[in-house]
């Protein structure tokens, strides 16, 4: 896993519209988030000199770090990029606190990651949020 640069631009868009279901408006918002904000990193997952997965990550106030992004290009998936991410990241972050935050379709995913799983009902009418945490479970 490696920091992206600005080059590879146009793969990390169609990942991101992958991973976030938006188009290309709040696509290119989370990029300028990412370019802007020191608190923001994007990471890439690449074979053979080729970018195949992005983890993006925001660092939170209190030590924390909120996984906001993470995909795989779709005939890459399966084979253990997107855990690999995590276990690097988790191995270079000084935060022992992972968060994120899905839906249900990514509830084996992360179960098998090592998250443990909050819900948040119905953020949006029809559709559970979860929040998921990789480390430290907050006390209610």
């Amino acid at each position: 896993m490696a920091l992206v640069n600005e080059a590879e631009v146009a793969e990390i868009r169609l990942l991101l519209q992958a991973c976030t279901g938006t188009g290309n408006g709040q696509v290119e918002r989370e990029i300028s988030a990412y370019l802007a904000s020191d608190a923001r990193t994007m990471y890439g997952a690449y074979r053979q000199h080729r970018l195949v997965g992005i983890m993006g990550v925001e660092r939170l106030p209190g030590g924390a770090v909120r996984l906001a992004h993470l995909a795989v290009r779709a005939d890459q998936r399966r084979q253990g990029l997107g855990t690999a991410m995590i276990d690097a990241y988790s191995r270079i972050s000084s935060s022992p606190d992972l968060i994120a935050e899905t839906d249900r379709e990514a509830v084996g995913f992360y179960w098998a990651t090592g998250f443990a799983i909050v819900s948040l009902g119905e953020k949006y009418p029809g559709v559970e949020r979860l929040k998921w945490y990789r480390g430290r479970l907050p006390m209610p």
